[in-house]
């Protein structure tokens, strides 16, 4: 990189350029790839475990025998989308601060006010920013990228999935870390962005892809790396393109004005919102200690040995209830022979049962289990509990009621979840 002052309404601007060979980006991609990597694969065993447990396969479900029960209380599916909709039940505010105190300031705010609220419901961001919220909770770290929406002529968000965002383990803030972002582009997108000859390289290298035939008429995957100057699209060993961060006036614009003196000033003036250069994403992450940009924990990681507790108590009750509603026959070997036992005994209702002394009940008994202990019921409602104090997601937030309660309590109750 080389750069060169410039002036500017900041006392230091520097203006960078991007003079870095097409061989060296390339260089600089992949060891900005290899540096992520290791974080990104220990994230990933995380993200798998906490997306089956939302799912609902828990509890080695699959490793549970023939004839015993394999249920499920799915609480970790009931605390995401009870917290979710909570989060982003309310429209944001939009607020405009007028630049100077007259009418037409005032009336140049009010109306930026109402274009943000009206592009925010047309933009459908409610939806995109309960996507990042869900991925937070359930892979650590969820992901917003503003963007100037070419289709549209206006400034759009997507969401990113956080596989698909690669970045260091350490650096608390988007701004110290590298941003590698993994892009599956069409054809006809790269050909629109950056013309024919990007995406003859583009073809070539994708059709020398063994693993790839099936999407060589279709799509190739391209990876975006960001700093906080300048950002770069590499597909293979590739460049495809490179430029300074797009969402930064480096330039600026000359405005003369008047001195007290009366005198005219040149100056130039910026139109930038920050400071200074910034990465396009919006990392949000619960339970962060200061040294990382992803939390050290999650909801589904803390909660889920008590979903486990949940799940063997639940299988445990009706284990004992399917027993206790088909419990063991006791049959003397003078009523009938084991054959004839295999053959007469079933579920079906209405059962008859045909041989010597059948009546006879010192020959021919039912013997129940004994009922399943308080204990264990005592258990599943204190696990229960226990869950619904780590997400915060009581009866009463979800609606529901288990127990006589005051319009007071169940308040006090509610406010303390939204808190």
């Amino acid at each position: 990189m080389a750069f060169e002052q410039i002036e500017g309404n900041l006392d230091t601007t520097v203006k960078p350029t991007v003079d870095v060979s097409d061989a060296d980006l390339v260089i600089l991609g992949n060891r900005w790839l290899a540096e992520s990597e290791p974080f990104h694969q220990e994230l990933e065993g995380i993200w798998k475990t906490n997306e089956a447990y939302y799912l609902g396969n828990q509890t080695e479900i699959e490793r549970v025998p023939a004839f015993s029960s394999d249920a499920v209380e799915n609480h970790e599916f009931m605390g995401v989308e009870t917290v979710v909709p909570i989060i982003t039940s309310n429209t944001p505010q939009f607020l405009g601060s007028p630049v100077n105190e007259d009418e037409l300031s005032a009336t140049m705010a009010d109306s930026v006010e109402k274009i943000l609220g009206i592009r925010y419901e047309e933009g459908d961001f409610r939806s995109k920013i309960e996507q990042a919220v869900r991925h937070m909770i359930i892979f650590r770290y969820g992901v917003l990228k503003p963007f100037w929406n070419e289709y549209i002529d206006d400034w759009d968000v997507k969401v990113v999935h956080p596989r698909r965002l690669y970045f260091p383990r350490y650096g608390s803030r988007v701004e110290d870390v590298r941003m590698c972002e993994k892009i599956d582009m069409d054809f006809d997108e790269i050909e629109a962005l950056w013309g024919g000859e990007v995406l003859a390289k583009v073809k070539q290298y994708s059709e020398a892809q063994p693993e790839d035939r099936d999407k060589v008429s279709r799509t190739a995957q391209v990876w975006e790396f960001w700093t906080n100057d300048f950002v770069f699209w590499k597909c293979g060993p590739n460049i495809l393109a490179k430029q300074l961060n797009p969402y930064f006036d480096f330039e600026g614009h000359v405005d003369n004005k008047l001195s007290l003196e009366g005198t005219e000033i040149e100056q130039t003036l910026y139109n930038n919102h920050f400071c200074r250069p910034i990465k396009p994403y919006i990392v949000l992450s619960a339970f962060r200690l200061g040294n990382s940009l992803v939390g050290k924990t999650d909801l589904i990681t803390q909660s889920r040995p008590i979903q486990d507790i949940i799940n063997v108590t639940l299988r445990s009750v009706i284990n004992s209830s399917q027993r206790m509603g088909n419990p063991a026959w006791m049959i003397d070997s003078s009523v009938m022979t084991r054959e004839e036992a295999e053959n007469q005994i079933t579920n079906e209702p209405g059962l008859i049962l045909l041989g010597t002394d059948a009546a006879n009940p010192s020959k021919v008994r039912r013997d129940a289990p004994p009922p399943i202990p308080n204990y264990i019921i005592n258990l599943l409602n204190s696990a229960q509990s226990a869950f619904d104090n780590i997400f915060g997601t009581h009866s009463t937030t979800r609606g529901e009621r288990r127990e006589p309660e005051t319009l007071g309590g169940r308040l006090l109750l509610k406010q303390a979840d939204l808190g």
